[in-house]
This record gives structure tokens, sequence and C-alpha cells, in this order.
């Protein structure tokens, strides 16, 4: 055999060992180490959708005010005439309490999405919102709950059990909530 053919063999024998310790690592891996980094970027698609929402007036009001009924919404309200699709369909069946349903409910990727509001508020503020999402199933699908608002940033907690937060907390660092960097 010429040192070509040791070569290519060699090559092809290092690829199929990675191969299957790369299938066994997977193995050991809990879900929630997949789910949570695509909970946290859906997040940030919600605020890109909220954003567009208020530049747009995409409920054609007049003025320029985010969408807070729900996450759902960002999907079904309608624009011209048309569904508006801010976000993906999968993330508007995610949301846990929508106003008028996108589908049928599901997770997205182990995780339930939800608008919440804000304490200081007798009936929602359209110059600001906050979301949160938070695992199907603790510690199954995922670990943390993550919170957002127009601002951008995220933070996270483990609940527990817990499902979800209904209110955005006044000091999230103070109530326990780790803010991500990335």
């Amino acid at each position: 055999m010429t040192p070509f053919g040791k070569f290519v063999i060699a090559v092809a024998v290092l690829i199929l060992l990675g191969g299957i310790v790369f299938c066994l690592w997977l193995q050991g891996c809990p879900a929630w180490s997949f789910n949570e980094p695509g909970a946290w970027r859906n997040l940030r698609s919600l605020t890109a959708a909220e954003q567009d929402f208020f530049e747009q007036d995409r409920n054609e009001n007049g003025i320029k005010d985010y969408w807070r009924a729900d996450v759902a919404g960002l999907y079904t309200q309608t624009y011209h005439g048309e569904s508006l699709r801010l976000i993906e369909l999968s993330c508007a069946v995610a949301d846990d309490r929508p106003v008028v349903p996108a589908g049928p409910r599901a997770s997205k990727s182990g995780y339930w999405y939800r608008a919440i509001r804000f304490a200081d508020e007798a009936k929602p503020d359209p110059s600001r919102f906050a979301f949160c999402a938070f695992p199907d199933e603790n510690p199954k699908t995922g670990r943390y709950t993550f919170i957002i608002r127009e601002n951008n940033v995220i933070f996270r907690k483990d609940l527990g059990k817990g499902r979800g937060i209904d209110v955005w907390p006044d000091d999230p660092e103070k109530a326990g909530w780790t803010k991500l960097d990335y």
C-alpha cells in the first residue's frame, strides 16, 4: 500500500472514531443544554418583531406602540388584510396564553413563551413590553426561565418546577435573576 493510501485510511478511521465519540457525547448531554440557547434566541426574535410592530405601526392605529396582548398576535394580527407573521409559526403556537391561537398549541424546542406585564401597570403600557420563556418540563427540556424586555437584555433564573412568571421583576438581579451577556 502506498503512503497516500495509508494516510487516507488513517483519516477515515479518525473521522469514524470522532463520529462515535460525538454520538456518545450527545447521548450523555441533557436535552436542556440544546434547548436553552434556542429559547433566548427566540426571545431576541420576539424583540425584533416588536420593534417592527412599533416602527411600522402594524396595528394601524397611528401611534407607535408595542403589541402587548400575547406572543401569538405577532403572527396572527392582520396588517393590510393579511396576517403579520412577524415571528415563526412555531413560536406563535408556543404561546402558552394566546388571545387567538395560531394553530394547535405546542412547545417550541421544549419551551413555552408568554407576554408578561409590569407590576406598576393598571393596563398594559404600549411604550414597553416583556416576555418570558420557560421549559415545558424542568429539568427535562430546560432548566432556566428566561425574561426579556424592550431593552433587549435577557435574564435567566431556575424556577424549579415553576411555569414561568406573569410580572416583570422590579429589579431582576435583586430578585435572583442572572443577566446574560450574549
